[in-house]
Formats: C-alpha cells, sequence, structure tokens
C-alpha cells in the first residue's frame, strides 16, 4: 500500500512528500486504513479526496487514482485503450467492463502538483552514493597487475553476486526497497520473504543461509582486489563445492515451501555460471600456493567478523524502528492526547486578554501561546506555532500573549512587549511582522528596536501586560511558554508541532457535538 502511494505521488509532482509520507502513514494510529492515507495526505498539505461514487461516473474520473479491486488496494491509470491496474506486486490490464465488474467505487484521489513540474532532464545525485562506490570498485578490480579475461568475469560475477546477497539481507531484516519488493513479489508463486525467513536454513542456530552470499561474495571480490588470477581457482573450486547446496535451495523452494525466491535464484544462477566458467576452462589445473589460499582466507575471515559486528547493530536499529513506530502510534491516538490535557485553574478573565493573532480565528482549534521576549524556548514554541498557521491557515488559529512583570524596571527585554503591542494597536500586520523578527530572526537587542522604534508607550499597552501577568500569577503560571488549546492546558507531553496530527480529529468532534 505504501509504496503505490509514494509511486502516486511521484507521478503527480510530489516526489519530495514521498518519504515523509511514508514515515507519517506507518506511525499513523488507523494504518494501514483509508482514514490513515487521507489524514496523511492532509499533513502533507496535498489536496485529497477519498469518496465512493457510482459506476456511471467512473468515465469522469481522473486519469490516474487510487482504489480497491477485489479487496486488494491498487493503483489504476486510465487511457482510451484500457485500464492499467498495479498492485503492490504486478501490474495488469483490463477492459472497462472487466473492471467495473469487480470495483467497489472508493476513489482515493490528489490534486496534482502544478507548481514543481519535473524538467525534461533530471539527475537524481541521492544515487551517486551507490552508483559511485561500485564504479569505484570495478576500477581498483581493473587496475592490478595480473589481468585476464577470467579475473573480469569473476570479478563482475562476485560484485554481482555481493549486491544481491545485500538485498537478500535487507529481505531478511524486513528493510523496504522497492526494486526488491517487485522482484519478490512478480507471481503468487513467488514470495522471498516466506523463503528467506522460513527458518528452515538455520547453520549452527546462528548463521542463515541467507547471509552466505553477502560473505561468500564479499570475501570473493575482496580477495580478488588483492590477488587476481591464483584467487580465481579457489573461487570457481568453492562454486563447484555450492551446487549441492544449491540443489538443496531449489528443493527446499519446490517442495518444502512452495515458494520461489527470485533473489536465492539469482545468487544460484550467478554460483552455476561461476562453476561451469571454471570448468570449461580447466582452471583446475593451475596449482594453488599456499600464499594464494591464505589471502582469501583472510579476506573471508576479515569480511566476515566485520558483517558479524554490523549484524547486531543493524538488527538492534530496526527493532529500534519498529518500536518508536509503535510509541509514535500509541502518542498520535487522539483520545490519548485528549486525556493529558488539564483544565485551567481560572479561566477567568481570559476573554479580556488582547494578543496578536495568526490564522483563523473561527477554526475549531484555537491554540494560545504565553511567551517571554528573553525565553528561549519561546521562540521554539512561537516558531512552531507560527509554522502550522502558515501550513493549515483554515484549521488553527494561534494568539500569543506575554508574561512579563510590568514593576521589574530592571528588565531589559520588557521594552519588546512593550512595543509589539503598542505597534498592534495601530497596525496589526506591524506588530506581527516585529513579533516574529524577534523570536524567529532573533537579532540582538539593540538592532531589533532601533528596526520598531516607536515613540511612546501607551495606557492600553501598559494595561494589558499588566492584565496578563496578573492572569498567569492567579493560574501560577510562572513560567513560559504557556500553552493552552481550546480552553485546557496543552498536554506537557507534546510539542506544538505535533498538533497538526489531531487538527482533522479536532474538526470532526467538534461536528459530532454540532449534531
Amino acid at each position: 500500500m505504501t509504496e503505490l502511494v509514494k509511486k502516486y505521488l511521484a507521478e503527480n509532482n510530489f516526489s519530495e512528500q514521498k518519504e515523509s509520507f511514508e514515515e507519517l502513514f506507518n506511525s499513523h494510529p488507523n494504518y494501514p486504513s483509508v482514514y490513515a492515507i487521507t489524514d496523511t495526505l492532509d499533513l502533507l498539505a496535498i489536496e485529497n479526496v477519498a469518496v465512493k461514487i457510482p459506476k456511471e461516473q467512473f468515465h469522469d474520473l481522473p486519469g490516474q487514482f487510487l482504489t480497491f479491486l477485489n479487496k486488494e488496494f491498487v493503483l489504476v491509470t486510465k487511457s482510451r485503450q484500457k485500464i492499467a491496474v498495479e498492485t503492490h506486486s504486478k501490474m495488469k490490464s483490463l477492459s472497462s467492463d472487466d473492471f467495473l465488474m469487480d470495483w467497489g467505487g472508493v476513489v482515493i484521489a490528489i490534486e496534482p502538483n502544478t507548481e514543481n513540474k519535473p524538467a525534461s532532464f533530471s539527475f537524481n545525485f541521492q544515487s551517486l552514493k551507490y552508483v559511485l562506490p561500485i564504479l569505484a570498485l570495478i576500477a581498483l578490480a581493473l587496475l592490478r597487475n595480473e589481468f585476464s579475461l577470467w579475473t573480469v568475469f569473476f570479478s563482475l560475477t562476485s560484485l554481482l553476486g555481493f549486491l544481491v546477497g545485500v538485498f537478500i539481507v535487507q529481505e531478511s531484516l524486513g528493510i523496504k526497497n522497492e526494486t526488491v519488493s517487485k522482484l519478490c513479489n512478480m507471481s503468487s508463486e513467488v514470495s522471498c520473504s516466506k523463503v528467506i525467513q522460513s527458518g528452515k536454513s538455520k547453520i549452527f542456530n546462528t548463521l542463515n543461509f541467507s547471509e552466505l552470499p553477502l560473505m561468500f561474495f564479499g570475501s570473493s571480490f575482496t580477495a580478488l582486489l588483492f590477488l587476481s588470477e591464483p584467487v580465481v581457482a579457489i573461487i570457481g573450486w568453492l562454486s563447484v563445492m555450492s551446487l549441492p547446496v544449491i540443489a538443496y535451495s531449489i528443493w527446499l523452494q519446490k517442495v518444502e515451501l512452495k515458494k520461489w525466491c527470485t533473489l536465492c535464484l539469482a545468487v544460484s544462477f550467478l554460483l552455476i555460471i561461476q562453476a561451469t566458467g571454471f570448468i570449461s576452462a580447466q582452471l583446475y589445473q593451475q596449482k594453488i600456493a599456499g600464499v594464494t589460499v591464505g589471502v582469501f582466507l583472510i579476506s573471508a575471515l576479515v569480511f566476515v567478523s566485520l558483517w558479524m559486528l554490523v549484524r547486531p547493530i543493524l538488527k538492534r536499529n530496526i527493532e529500534l524502528e519498529n518500536v518508536t513506530n509503535k510509541l509514535t502510534k500509541f502518542k498520535r491516538n487522539f483520545k490519548i492526547f485528549q486525556s493529558q490535557s488539564k483544565e485551567i485553574p481560572q479561566e477567568e478573565g481570559f476573554e479580556k486578554l488582547q494578543g496578536l493573532n495568526f490564522g483563523s480565528t473561527h477554526a475549531e482549534v484555537q491554540l494560545s501561546v504565553i511567551v517571554s521576549p528573553s525565553c528561549g524556548h519561546c521562540h521554539t514554541a512561537f516558531q512552531q506555532a507560527y509554522e502550522l498557521c502558515q501550513k493549515f491557515p483554515e484549521k488553527i488559529g494561534v494568539t500569543i500573549l506575554f508574561n512579563i512583570n510590568p514593576e521589574n524596571q530592571e528588565n531589559p527585554y520588557r521594552i519588546v512587549v512593550e512595543t509589539i503591542l503598542t505597534i498592534n494597536n495601530i497596525d496589526s500586520k506591524q506588530a506581527k511582522a516585529a513579533l516574529i523578527d524577534w523570536h524567529i530572526n532573533q537579532p540582538e537587542l539593540e538592532l531589533w528596536l532601533q528596526n520598531w522604534k516607536v515613540s511612546a508607550i501607551d495606557m492600553q499597552t501598559n494595561n494589558q501586560i499588566f492584565m496578563q501577568y496578573e492572569w498567569c500569577a492567579k493560574n501560577n503560571f510562572n513560567y513560559t511558554p504557556v500553552k493552552l488549546l481550546n480552553g485546557k492546558q496543552f498536554p506537557s507531553e507534546y510539542e506544538i508541532e505535533e498538533l497538526r496530527f489531531f487538527l482533522n480529529e479536532f474538526a470532526e468532534a467538534k461536528q459530532v457535538l454540532a449534531y
């Protein structure tokens, strides 16, 4: 499901949001529901709709959309001649009649991104981190004193085997890879995960057959970098000796598990052509010196030792990621969020406090943040609240108030509050700009005062500073920032930026109360 949505996003010019979507979607409390998809798209500010329509309106739908076909989540691409249906494992073409026969009418669609159209030619620099090391290894393998067709052959097949071994280890550890996922789910008879994670290929209860390709091909390629021609014979012999293992692997897939693993078959194929090449060239007639065996054994020992060190770290990181996702799902539960909200001890008089307003004053979510100009944490709180308003201007309203002692003449930052509130009495836009400048740009006090100088502080400003300070004192809010949400204290276990997870829930809760 995730990969199909990511592909849909990419084809509608939202490639930059793909990874963010996966992270938010996987940690959504309602994963993997349709609501989790649309809610995550809302969080990313991607216009979307999820509706059920009559089959008669099918031809009015956009050229591409997500839906369910026979209870399976699919990506549909329409054209005049056919309807292309893509699942997580395969793609097929259907006629309109065949499609409509099994279609339930649910549609998930997004508005294409017209602001960032892809260029006619683009180069993915991210791929360099994979391509350059491979090219460097190939160049290093070719720049040896001893060089022949067979060394190139065994170097390239060993490198390919190593890459396939990496994919197999990824699959065994549950690391998602879009390319591997397609290869491993080509049909109903293919399932790499079932074969690799079957548990029937354990060696001494510690080593798995799934790790052998990585170690064998990695050790082979490393040895070839140091001593090329003589090492070929050892690799050839080991490839021939692996033929019984290949036969067992094929029997296991065919008879025992009744599922094929394309990655395992690729490893078997590479070993077979290495063995075939070795036998056909009669490399077994070459003498294998002790130093040659030593080089291979040292390479194998180093490579296997490094893998044994890296493997538990990888597994630990994956386990931590899974735990983090579970905890995030728990934290994103709306009922949990609401249960952590506390009542304000004495709310009386709050409506008389006048601050700076951002976003919509009619939104279902009203957040009040009480800040102090000298508070470092207030910079972060204001920035998070301001960014929420910028991203969801119709869903949230933010009011900025102040908690500063009006009788403390020694506080050099009192003039900041006085200046902002005085400007706000004249021009609210200018006051917002001054507040943004202070909390986000964070200039020196003297420089800020030069840019936002006022002639005099009026009585209305002094009264508001006193009223806001007294209200905070009455509620024992002797700290900043104080965060209030819809008449309650904002849960201290959450950051303001996490409020975006619950904007839709607040809107739905209000609609329920209205009925």
